[in-house]
């Protein structure tokens, strides 16, 4: 919902990509029937250095939770920090921003959603293909015909 006010777009095309998985990767996790989001990620205390999500679509979904303080979100190409209190949700461009958090004290535990291009990639092929759900058959081992035992 919350992509969806900032990039309608890109929400509609990942909705489509998730739909268009195949059963037993959409078994991975949870979602409604409008869900966006491939991949959910719980990172408990982890203090990420200045990067970007290279793998990543293109927006990420980020809650932070727990007891903490301070440990500001800071986005290093417009050098901007953030005040992020528990209960913050908010979304970036980490494929494209530079990010990181500052240190904190206390416990913290962010949620991030997103979706890898990889998977958008697979279920888009699979759209094209037509395949849909359909799986190819697992190959079957010949036996020797010998009983065993």
């Amino acid at each position: 919902m919350l992509l969806g006010a900032i990039d309608e777009t890109q929400r509609d095309q990942m909705e489509e990509a998730v739909a268009n998985l195949p059963d037993t990767l959409n078994q991975l996790w949870c979602h409604s029937e409008d869900e966006c989001f491939s991949l959910r990620a719980c990172l408990i205390n982890l203090l990420t250095e200045p990067h970007i999500d290279d793998g990543d679509l293109d927006w990420a979904m980020l809650a932070a939770l727990g007891g903490f303080e301070e440990g500001e979100f800071c986005i290093a190409d417009i050098r901007r920090r953030f005040n992020y209190r528990r209960g913050s949700v908010s979304g970036i461009r980490g494929r494209l921003l530079i990010h990181f958090t500052r240190k904190w004290s206390g416990s913290r535990i962010s949620l991030v959603s997103t979706m890898h291009q990889a998977v958008f990639r697979q279920a888009q092929d699979q759209q094209r293909s037509g395949l849909g759900d359909a799986q190819p058959p697992l190959k079957r081992r010949r036996g020797t015909g010998k009983r065993r035992g």
